[in-house]
């Protein structure tokens, strides 16, 4: 079994390789957050610099209007 499936909410295959190739700064981020937690050796730091970015790019989508950036359920 494929696990991008169309199954119990898993994604398609076509819309996997869409998410992975669409957003590079998922993979800055990615990376950060290694670099991060091999340097700290702390998920709970991790956990928060995760909160951190995403409170900042939420205020960023709210002031400049750029809801492209943000994915918002099944569409």
């Amino acid at each position: 079994m494929n696990i991008f499936e169309s199954n119990g909410g898993l994604m398609t295959d076509d819309s996997a390789k869409h998410r992975l190739t669409c957003s590079p700064g998922r993979h800055v981020a990615g990376i950060a957050y290694n670099l991060l937690l091999n340097r700290t050796k702390s998920l709970a730091t991790c956990i928060f610099a995760h909160g951190l970015t995403n409170l900042a790019l939420g205020i960023y989508v709210l002031q400049t209007e750029m809801v492209f950036l943000v994915e918002i359920g099944d569409q």
